[in-house]
């Protein structure tokens, strides 16, 4: 089933429930090929957003984040001002 079919199925999205949004989220999620290469690329998905009926996803490498710390963990302020750069 597609977003699509999905939608029509199930008529405005103010009668779903929580289980049908979030199977709707699935579906789109599955329909991103954005969001399939982040699993084929070992990128990071840093935000999406509707444009549309197209659900847009902005991608970073993680090697490309700043400001990690000898444990190996990213410090989270950097992190951020690293992907508002990016999407500026």
């Amino acid at each position: 089933m597609t977003p699509a079919q999905f939608r029509s199925a199930h008529g405005p999205c103010t009668t779903w429930s929580v289980a049908d949004i979030e199977g709707y989220e699935h579906l789109v999620e599955t329909a991103s090929p954005e969001l399939s290469e982040t699993a084929r690329t070992g990128q990071l998905v840093v935000g999406r957003r509707a444009t549309g009926d197209r659900v847009v996803v902005d991608l970073t490498d993680p090697a490309g984040l700043i400001g990690t710390v000898r444990s190996g963990k990213t410090n989270a302020a950097a992190a951020l001002r690293h992907i508002q750069r990016r999407v500026r």
